[in-house]
């Protein structure tokens, strides 16, 4: 129960800084879009960099289906 008053006692804390300086509310701002464009960077690595061992089994089972439709398009021509 006590981290309920320590986490709502900070948030009022922001909240007034917020209040008081416009500049404050744009560097919170500023800091909930450097979070979020973070966040997309390292999903994006995890995701998509050829350098992860799962990506890489990604690309060569993509690459094999095509390979196998392609061979099926040419032994029926």
């Amino acid at each position: 129960m006590l981290y309920f008053y320590f986490w709502g006692f900070l948030l009022i804390i922001i909240v007034y800084f917020i209040v008081s300086d416009p500049g404050i509310g744009q560097l919170v701002y500023m800091f909930g879009r450097w979070l979020d464009i973070n966040f997309q960077k390292y999903k994006w690595m995890l995701l998509n960099d050829p350098r992860n061992p799962i990506v890489k089994w990604m690309i060569w089972r993509k690459s094999m289906k095509m390979a196998e439709k392609i061979r099926k398009e040419i032994e029926n021509k």
